[in-house]
């Protein structure tokens, strides 16, 4: 009918505000601290690409914030565990999908995590 026509059933869907509702559900209920700061990384380097500049306070703001906060929770496994992905998530496409800054937020947050 219409309505598989419409608007809503567009792939661009995926991208827009119902995709980010449900990493933000997704984010708020996981319980396992390590699989957490990982959401929030991957959160944070989609409002990287995503920000608007002079935006006050926007989803990347909330993401580091967040991560900062969570980072203590981790215990030593789970820092090292976090590091290292971090590091392979800058390896993975550096100069190709990740943008300048994501590549140098994700060696500051790196930096941050003491083995």
């Amino acid at each position: 009918g219409p309505r598989a026509e419409g608007w809503f059933s567009s792939a661009d869907t995926l991208r827009g505000g119902f995709h980010t509702a449900r990493q933000m559900i997704a984010l708020w209920d996981e319980p396992d601290p390590v699989t957490r700061a990982k959401m929030l990384v991957v959160f944070g380097l989609r409002a990287l690409r995503d920000e608007t500049p002079g935006k006050p306070y926007g989803a990347w703001d909330r993401a580091h914030d967040d991560l900062s906060t969570a980072i203590p929770d981790l215990g030593p496994a789970g820092t090292v565990e976090l590091k290292r992905w971090i590091t392979w998530c800058a390896r993975l496409a550096p100069g190709d999908d990740l943008t300048e800054r994501q590549l140098e937020w994700l060696g500051d947050l790196a930096g941050q995590l003491v083995d």
